[in-house]
């Protein structure tokens, strides 16, 4: 075969059983039409084999780089003419559908918003069946529950969930293939709150990252009465104009964690709240128009961060975003840094559009600082 790239040779194609090989001149050793699989190779083999029905020019195939000289007899009638467009019409359109027929063949699969969601319901549906063989897992799945890795079997949660609760908010990150959500289950009529991420590659489960909090011991606040069923203002769809771009709205969320080392007020680091934004951790609200936890927490851009002068840097990292709903999911985590100590890890989703952040809702754990990266990059 020959190619119009001089010097080099094309690869064969994965659907050719055996190249014809196409010259200037006739070859009585050409293998038959039947021992070409590929559709366009099988158009080009035809097609080729009456070559006084083609023009002298040299024709070639869009998009895959063979190239083909067509010879012609230049002694026949004028009244070929249409009858030799025609036939090369065809046969470029056929190559043209070939070429597209081929690269559906290797497109990879995708997942849109709800495979990404359904996933995250089949996990959870897994649990609380506690029979998790049926996910669609790749040979390469990682898993972490409580930021310790372990076989997907030996998850606890699979022996424990009993029930589904009312509340689950979902963060889909169609771009980065991840889902996310934060939901109340029970194990035995007890409630946990649970973070749930995970990222699919080509249809299949490659990681499953798993946080429970079951009580204010593990968590600090536990106010299981907040969170009867995710907020209207985070599940609140902004118009196409009103929604930032990805970067922008990592940019706004990311003021928040910069807030927390200023140690000052959100203010100071002109982050941009809107006027009745709020902030709820595990279900209690902490800041905002409806805050009575203490005083001053009416306002989240002039409350006090004083308290994280000694709480140390705040170890942040950007989990995903789902850029139609305008929500970013960031990991925190802070508090004593010494071998032994604990810190307070915080899944914290930010609804951002218009500009500014309009609410923050927290699910949080206390975890050893040996596992402040939630045993991940």
């Amino acid at each position: 075969m020959r190619s119009s790239r001089a010097g080099r040779s094309d690869p064969p194609s994965p659907g050719v059983k055996a190249r014809l090989p196409i010259s200037d001149g006739a070859n009585p050793d050409w293998p038959t039409f039947d021992r070409v699989s590929d559709p366009v190779e099988r158009v080009f083999a035809v097609l080729t084999a009456n070559r006084a029905a083609f023009p002298p020019d040299a024709a070639e195939a869009p998009n895959t780089g063979y190239h083909f000289r067509l010879t012609h007899d230049r002694g026949r009638s004028r009244g070929m003419t249409m009858k030799n467009r025609t036939i090369v019409g065809l046969l470029l359109a056929c190559c043209a559908w070939g070429a597209a027929a081929s690269a559906a063949q290797v497109a990879p699969a995708t997942c849109d918003r709800e495979c990404l969601r359904g996933n995250v319901t089949e996990l959870l549906y897994a649990l609380l069946q506690h029979d998790v063989s049926g996910l669609p897992v790749a040979k390469t799945l990682r898993v972490t529950e409580d930021a310790v890795e372990k076989p997907l079997a030996q998850v606890g949660l699979v022996r424990t969930v009993t029930r589904l609760g009312g509340f689950r908010q979902d963060i889909i990150d169609e771009r980065a293939g991840v889902a996310g959500a934060h939901v109340v289950v029970e194990e035995s009529g007890a409630p946990v709150l649970l973070v749930v991420r995970l990222k699919v590659a080509a249809d299949r489960l490659t990681e499953i990252e798993l946080v429970a909090t079951r009580g204010r011991a593990e968590g600090l606040i536990f106010n299981i009465d907040g969170l009867r069923a995710a907020s209207a203002v985070m599940n609140y769809a902004p118009r196409p104009e009103q929604v930032a771009t990805r970067d922008e709205a990592i940019k706004v969320a990311l003021h928040y964690p910069e807030g927390l080392n200023a140690a000052k007020t959100f203010a100071a680091v002109n982050a941009p709240f809107a006027p009745d934004a709020y902030r709820y951790e595990n279900g209690q609200v902490m800041a905002g128009p409806d805050c009575t936890f203490a005083p001053g927490c009416q306002n989240i851009s002039t409350q006090s961060l004083a308290i994280f002068e000694r709480l140390g840097d705040v170890q942040t990292r950007v989990i995903a975003v789902d850029e139609r709903m305008g929500i970013v999911w960031l990991r925190m985590a802070w508090g004593v840094r010494e071998r032994g100590g604990v810190q307070l890890t915080v899944w914290e989703t930010f609804k951002v559009y218009d500009g500014q952040i309009h609410a923050v809702e927290a699910f949080m754990r206390i975890l050893p600082v040996e596992k402040r990266n939630g045993g991940w990059e």
